[in-house]
């Protein structure tokens, strides 16, 4: 995928070689920032698919606008959800994760990626941090409302119900495919599953 971001073409890798996804009749959620929309559209090529995307800000009219804290999907609606780089701009997070795994289907899974930072121990965030040039400086971008310690984030996904699997290209091919990719070997894709 020319021109994709690094996790794009890691969500790409993971869906066309570890799922099944390709071929099966599924209910896929879809929560993107993402400009170029290169899983979007990879998506939304498969008939056999229930392709539904959301964003906070839509850009198109075939994206839904939507409240990631209170969604208006019924329980277990989605097999699969991508919630790529939303919960960081969320401050109710873990209410967002809960209505995440509410809508998720018994047996789904789901790609939800986030910045993180590997040499904190515990997630940065501070209601008083309120304006945009505040947030950008500690942060990284001026909506975000925190940054997430790998540890920490795993343990709020569980929190709500989720197993969570850490997928990692170098580790399970080699560094060179990961490398050919684009990725570095600290590249983790955060895999959520609904087990009960």
């Amino acid at each position: 995928m020319c021109r994709a971001l690094d996790r794009e073409r890691l969500y790409t890798w993971f869906i066309e070689r570890e799922t099944d996804l390709f071929m099966a009749q599924a209910f896929v959620f879809h929560i993107d920032p993402e400009k170029e929309k290169h899983v979007k559209n990879k998506l939304a090529e498969y008939s056999n698919l229930h392709y539904v995307s959301g964003e906070f800000k839509p850009l198109d009219p075939w994206t839904k606008g939507l409240d990631v804290t209170n969604l208006y999907y019924k329980d277990h609606s989605f097999d699969v959800i991508i919630c790529s780089h939303i919960l960081d701009n969320i401050s109710e997070d873990r209410k967002a994760m809960s209505e995440l795994y509410r809508v998720m289907k018994v047996g789904g899974w789901g790609i939800m990626q986030v910045p993180l930072a590997i040499n904190i121990g515990t997630s940065l965030e501070d209601e008083q941090r309120i304006t945009p040039e505040d947030r950008a400086r500690v942060y990284g971008h001026p909506d975000h409302v925190r940054v997430y310690a790998k540890e920490d984030y795993i343990k709020r996904l569980e929190s709500v119900g989720f197993r969570v699997e850490l997928y990692n290209i170098a580790k399970r091919y080699s560094f060179e495919e990961a490398h050919r990719l684009g990725l570095s070997k600290e590249d983790n894709l955060y895999i959520v599953h609904k087990d009960a």
